[in-house]
C-alpha cells in the first residue's frame, strides 16, 4: 500500500462538501466521492477509507471512524478462532477497511435516510404546527424531515412550504409570509426570534 500525504489528500478533497448532521446529504456525498474515486483513478481502500474521514464530521465522522474499528475487531476475532492462525500468515494482521458502499449504507441506515423519498416530501408538506407548541421545537421538526431528503428533493421544498406550516401560530406565520425574499434558514430564525419574544411578553 502506498505512502499517503495528508496534505495532499486534503486538497483532492477541499471541493467535497464536509457531511455532518447540518449536512445529511448522503447520497450527494457520496456521489461526490465517487466522482473523486473514478476522476482519480483511486483503488487503495485505505485512501478511500481516510477520504470518507476527511470529509465527514462530527457524528457522521465517529460512525465511520467505528465502522472501520468494529469491522476490524469483527476479523481479528474470527482469524483467532482458527486453527491455523498461529501459522505467521500476513492476512492476519492485515487491517481491512470499509468501501464507500458499505460507509454509505451503514450511515443511511443510521440516519434512516433510506426512508421513501415521496413519502418524506409528502410528510414535511403536511407537517403542521400545534397551538401552544414553540417554533424551536417545530422547527427541529421540519428541519429533521428536510435533512432527510435528497437534494434534487430539498430543491421541491420552498419558503411557502413552511409559511403554511407555522398557520397554525399566526404571529410567527406573519412576518415569514409578508416576506418574499427569505430563504428557509432565514424563515427559521424570523419565527423562531417572534415566538420567543412572543412567550417572553406573556
Amino acid at each position: 500500500m502506498s505512502d499517503i500525504h495528508f496534505r495532499e489528500l486534503k486538497k483532492e478533497l477541499k471541493d467535497i462538501e464536509k457531511l455532518s448532521k447540518d449536512n445529511l446529504d448522503i447520497k450527494t456525498w457520496c456521489s461526490d466521492l465517487e466522482l473523486w474515486v473514478e476522476l482519480g483513478e483511486v483503488t487503495d481502500e485505505r485512501k478511500i477509507f481516510l477520504a470518507c474521514v476527511l470529509t465527514s464530521t462530527g457524528e457522521p465522522r465517529q460512525i465511520i471512524q467505528e465502522l472501520g474499528n468494529q469491522i476490524n475487531t469483527n476479523d481479528s476475532s474470527i482469524d483467532n478462532d482458527e486453527e491455523d492462525s498461529s501459522s505467521g500468515s500476513e492476512s492476519s494482521s492485515e487491517k481491512y477497511y470499509p468501501s464507500l458502499q458499505e460507509i454509505t449504507n451503514a450511515l443511511e441506515e443510521f440516519y434512516g435516510t433510506k426512508e421513501d423519498q415521496n413519502n418524506l416530501l409528502r410528510e414535511l408538506r403536511s407537517l403542521k404546527i400545534k397551538r401552544n407548541e414553540r417554533v424551536k421545537d417545530f422547527n427541529v421538526k421540519f428541519k429533521t424531515l428536510y435533512l432527510k431528503l435528497e437534494k434534487k428533493r430539498k430543491r421541491h421544498v420552498s419558503v411557502l412550504d413552511y409559511v403554511d406550516a407555522l398557520e397554525n401560530n399566526q404571529e410567527a406565520w406573519k412576518p415569514v409570509a409578508l416576506d418574499d425574499d427569505l430563504t428557509l434558514s432565514k424563515a427559521y430564525q424570523i419565527a423562531e426570534k417572534v415566538d420567543r419574544l412572543q412567550n417572553r411578553s406573556t
